[in-house]
Order: C-alpha cells, then sequence, then structure tokens
C-alpha cells in the first residue's frame, strides 16, 4: 500500500508544468479521480497555474532524482509520455493529456509492485494568473525541509 500512496504523489506531481513564465497566464481547475486496488478514492479538484500557450509536460524531476521521462511527444492538442522510477519505490507508467481553449482531459497509468493506479483528470479554464509566481510558490511549499529559504 505504501508504493501505491508513493505512486498515486508522483503521478499527481508528474502533472506539474514545464514552462513557467510571467504574464496573463491561464488558471486551471482539475478534477482528478483515482482508481487503484479494486478501490475508488473520492476525486480531488485543485488549480493549476499554466503558461499560456504551453501543454503539460511531466518533469521527472519533480517525482525523483530515480525517475526518468520518455518518449514525450505531441500531437495536436495531445501530449503523452512514458515514465519509470527505480529504486526503493520503483514504479512504471505512461500518460495523455488533451487539452483545448477552455478543457483538458487525461488519463495517468501507473504500476508498482504489480499493482495499477489510475488517475483520471478533467479540467477547465477558470481564469489568469502568473505561472512564475505559482511555480514559485510550489517550489517553496514542496521544497525539502533542507533545502527550503529560510525565513527570517
Amino acid at each position: 500500500m505504501r508504493n501505491l500512496t508513493v505512486c498515486l504523489a508522483a503521478a499527481s506531481l508528474m502533472c506539474t508544468v514545464s514552462a513557467w513564465a510571467a504574464g496573463p497566464d491561464e488558471l486551471w481547475q482539475l478534477t482528478t479521480a483515482v482508481e487503484m486496488s479494486g478501490m475508488s478514492m473520492p476525486p480531488t479538484t485543485s488549480t493549476s497555474c499554466i503558461a499560456k500557450g504551453n501543454n503539460y509536460k511531466p518533469e521527472a524531476d519533480a517525482l525523483d532524482k530515480n525517475c526518468r521521462v520518455t518518449g514525450y511527444r505531441v500531437a495536436g492538442d495531445t501530449v503523452s509520455w512514458k515514465v519509470a522510477c527505480t529504486g526503493r519505490d520503483a514504479m512504471s507508467g505512461t500518460g495523455q493529456m488533451t487539452k483545448s481553449a477552455k478543457t483538458m482531459t487525461g488519463l495517468i497509468k501507473m504500476t508498482t509492485d504489480g499493482d495499477q493506479m489510475t488517475q483520471t483528470l478533467s479540467g477547465k479554464l477558470v481564469g489568469t494568473c502568473t505561472a512564475a509566481t505559482e511555480h514559485a510558490r510550489v517550489e517553496q511549499a514542496t521544497a525539502p525541509p533542507d533545502k527550503a529559504p529560510k525565513k527570517n
């Protein structure tokens, strides 16, 4: 079960945006539903700031130093990729996101220790934001305690 929890957290982090820019960027409301090992978790909703004109691109370094993203491909409005993580929490999987001007859908499938997790995403454009500011906030919030900026 621990690996599935790590897998769930890793898959969520895979949906971070690769390109951050200042300016009138796009604020998306994303709803995520997760199924794993015969159980479904209640959907969760969050917001994500995406640099205007960019697609989602998974970032392996947001997951773990032992993860590697391969096969990233853009075909029209759809991006797809594969990810493999080695070591203690080894896992592998695939992802696909399709984005239009006002909606987004996605499917991420991860496997660890023979268990599979499927994450289904749906989103809608809800406003504007500044991606560089949001990126800095997320970096600070997710930094390990020894790497977090010190407060005076």
